[in-house]
């Protein structure tokens, strides 16, 4: 990777999400992505010369994803500074044309080929890092999500899991998972603002823990987890079944403060659908960890002198903390 194109994105990066955190319109966030997106495509282009037209047809497929979300987004900007802002029109529009960079719809058109054509840290840093901006530009003009919205939020995340049912690549796999969790968290969103922060930290944490144990294989493969498992196959043990957002692990934090906010406001319906997806996650990455456990248990708890001890219980400590922070639930965040 080219070191001055890494250190373009850095800065640029970096300096994007300042000015758009300490924002209070839309004006700045969508100017940010617009600058963010550039520079995360230079750093494509340096992610993957063994398979440069698999590259290039990933660029160009984002490319054109981007500039439709530009498309949708700058006609906003005047709309945005005027007094009635916070129109139903307006924040209609401004979610939609957020939920392309965010990979929530359409994620099918690029997200898995992206995926493909590069490497893991790339990957990290578009599905965490990538995410910041459209989350924040979310934030600033909604008061209530627009209940047509709610349907495509729920197929979404609906047709991302059952999409990730035949999924052997576990890039692809944690591309379609991140879909699913943020549109998630938007649904969350108009109830309990803070909440948003708290369950991306989780999600991104999750994340992290994943793909660092993916860059130690030699495919991102399911059957390669069975062959030559990471060297420390209890951390990505535990953030798989964080990941389905089962309990007692972190995940099921996200899913349960959800589920817990629209029963409380008598949303029946959407809290029965959103169960009823989330047991199918469940079924997904319960069905992987198992398979993983069956042929990794006699190494999980052995003295490898290759193991960190260090490296086995951090990860295995943050993603079981959905137990103490289980009362979260029952507030208003």
């Amino acid at each position: 990777m080219n070191i001055y194109i890494t250190l373009l994105f850095t800065t640029t990066t970096t300096f994007s999400i300042t000015i758009s955190l300490i924002s209070t319109t839309p004006l700045i966030p969508i100017l940010a992505i617009t600058l963010t997106s550039l520079a995360f495509l230079n750093l494509l282009n340096t992610s993957n010369k063994t398979t440069p037209l698999l590259t290039s047809n990933a660029q160009a497929k984002y490319l054109l994803i981007q500039l439709t979300s530009f498309c949708m987004l700058y006609p906003l900007i005047p709309l945005s500074l005027q007094p009635n802002a916070n129109s139903l029109t307006t924040n209609t529009l401004l979610i939609l044309g957020t939920l392309i960079p965010l990979t929530i719809w359409p994620n099918h058109i690029y997200a898995i080929e992206l995926i493909r054509a590069t490497s893991p840290t790339i990957i990290l840093i578009f599905l965490t890092i990538q995410k910041i901006i459209p989350l924040h530009l979310i934030s600033l003009p909604i008061n209530s999500l627009p209940t047509t919205l709610i349907p495509l939020l729920i197929t979404a995340a609906l047709l991302s899991d059952l999409t990730a049912i035949n999924q052997t690549n576990l890039l692809k796999l944690l591309s379609l998972s991140s879909s699913s969790q943020l549109a998630w968290l938007i649904i969350a969103y108009p109830l309990a603002p803070k909440l948003i922060k708290i369950n991306f930290i989780i999600y991104t944490v999750i994340t992290i823990t994943i793909i660092n144990s993916i860059k130690q294989l030699k495919t991102p493969h399911t059957k390669q987890l069975l062959i030559t498992p990471p060297k420390n196959p209890l951390s990505l043990t535990i953030a798989i079944l964080s990941l389905s957002g089962i309990p007692p692990f972190l995940g099921a934090f996200i899913k349960l403060s959800i589920l817990t906010l629209y029963t409380k406001t008598s949303s029946i319906i959407i809290s029965l659908t959103l169960s009823l997806i989330a047991l199918a996650s469940i079924y997904l990455y319960v069905h992987i960890a198992l398979l993983f456990l069956e042929k990794t248990t006699p190494k999980l708890f052995s003295e490898n002198p290759n193991n960190n001890p260090k490296q086995i219980n951090i990860p295995l400590i943050i993603n079981s903390l959905s137990l103490p922070i289980a009362p979260l639930t029952t507030q208003n965040i």
